[in-house]
C-alpha cells in the first residue's frame, strides 16, 4: 500500500508465527557533514553564523515539535510556546541580564487560539531587538503583505520548506551580525 510517498507492508511465516508490519515514509534528507575547511558545503546545509535563540510559538504541537528537532539538529537554542500569553512571558525570561529579551527570532504561527501571531510580533518588535518568520496556512499577497507590516522579515506558507527556513534564518543571522559589529565599532573622529 502506498501513502504519502511511503510505503506500508505486512507478511507472516504462517499462522502462529506472527506478523511484522513495516512502514516507511521519507523524511527530511540526511545532512552532509562539512569539513572546517568548507568542503562537502552543499545547498541543504546552511550554517548559520551564530546559534540563535528561537522562539516557536505553534499551537499545533506535531509541527511545532518537529520545527524544534530540526532547529536543535542545526545547533540553534529553541523554545516553544502554544500560544500569546506563553511567548509573551517566554520572552521577559532571559539569562542573560545584558539581554533585554531572551529570543533573537520569533517563529510564530498566523492564527493562534489567543489571537494573531502579526499582534504578537508588532508587541515583541516595539519592546526587543527580535527579527520574525510568520508562519501561515495562507500565503496570498495581502496574507504576505500583513506579515511584514507587522515586522515579520519573512512570511512562510504551511507546509513549510525546512531549506527555505534555514534560508531564512541565515539571513537573520546575517544581518544581525552586520547590526552588532556596527554598533560595536567605535566612530572615527577627525581632528581639526
Amino acid at each position: 500500500m502506498e501513502l504519502h510517498g511511503g510505503t506500508i507492508s505486512a507478511s507472516s511465516e504462517g499462522r502462529n508465527k506472527g506478523s511484522t508490519f513495516t512502514v516507511r515514509l521519507h523524511t527530511v534528507k540526511a545532512i552532509a557533514p562539512v569539513a572546517e575547511n568548507g568542503a562537502g558545503f552543499t545547498a541543504e546545509r546552511v550554517h548559520p553564523l551564530r546559534p540563535m535563540r528561537v522562539l516557536i510559538v505553534e499551537d499545533h504541537v506535531d509541527t511545532a515539535e518537529q520545527f524544534a528537532r530540526l532547529l536543535q539538529r542545526a545547533g540553534h537554542e529553541v523554545i516553544c510556546a502554544a500560544n500569546i500569553k506563553q511567548a509573551q512571558m517566554y520572552a521577559l525570561v532571559t539569562p542573560d541580564p545584558h539581554r533585554a529579551c531572551a529570543f533573537d527570532i520569533l517563529i510564530s504561527d498566523v492564527d493562534l487560539p489567543d489571537g494573531s501571531g502579526r499582534d504578537l510580533m508588532k508587541n515583541l518588535a516595539q519592546r526587543y531587538p527580535i527579527r520574525g518568520i510568520a508562519v501561515s496556512g495562507h500565503g496570498t499577497k495581502e496574507d504576505v503583505d500583513n506579515s511584514i507590516a507587522a515586522g515579520f522579515s519573512h512570511h512562510m506558507t504551511k507546509p513549510v520548506d525546512w531549506t527555505a527556513l534555514q534560508r531564512a534564518i541565515q539571513q537573520i543571522a546575517q544581518e544581525s551580525a552586520t547590526a552588532e559589529s556596527k554598533a560595536e565599532r567605535p566612530s572615527k573622529t577627525t581632528a581639526s
